[in-house]
């Protein structure tokens, strides 16, 4: 990772209307180089945050996504690349001398990319479980407030379809 030749976007996301002032996200961009690198070398790849705090600050540098940035991962989620990306890389290219194309894919930069994905699947079940636990709990409450009854079933088939029969059509035994 080329830290030193890191791009920045500065967007005024919303404007305070007392104070005057902006609510900024900054889009902090880096390019991924290998070893040997030097002016006028194609970049294949980018990493990128979007962050509230200006690229350049401490509390930037210690946060963990720029902390990531320090070790030599071989992955990395893809992150759309807006155009406040763009102007953020475009910015790193004016900086470096570096040449890149629309196709060069920007990257959150991690260990595991597949972590987010199975702790997002993980608590979507536990969220599934434990509604279907609650309503069974709430059915098996009202089943025993109301009561078992023989009455239940025609009662409910009134509710249901008031017009229906009161009892099932038999079939009749057709001999062959």
């Amino acid at each position: 990772m080329a830290t030193e030749y890191m791009g920045e976007y500065k967007l005024c996301k919303d404007k305070l209307p007392v104070v005057g002032t902006c609510v900024y996200n900054y889009y902090c961009v880096a390019p991924v180089l290998d070893g040997a690198s030097a002016k006028g070398m194609p970049v294949y790849a980018w990493v990128g945050v979007m962050s509230h705090v200006a690229c350049d600050s401490d509390t930037f540098v210690k946060s963990p996504e720029r902390q990531a940035w320090n070790h030599p991962y071989r992955a990395g989620l893809g992150v759309e690349r807006d155009r406040y990306y763009n102007d953020a890389i475009d910015e790193s290219i004016k900086k470096s001398g570096f040449k890149t194309t629309l196709s060069a894919p920007l990257l959150k930069w991690m260990k595991d990319p597949t972590f987010d994905e199975r702790a997002a699947r993980h608590q979507g079940w536990v969220v599934e479980f434990t509604v279907f636990i609650v309503y069974l709990i709430i059915m098996v409450v009202y089943s025993y407030c109301v009561g078992f009854t023989e009455d239940a079933l025609p009662t409910a088939r009134k509710i249901m379809d008031p017009d229906a029969p009161q009892k099932p059509a038999r079939r009749k035994k057709v001999d062959p």
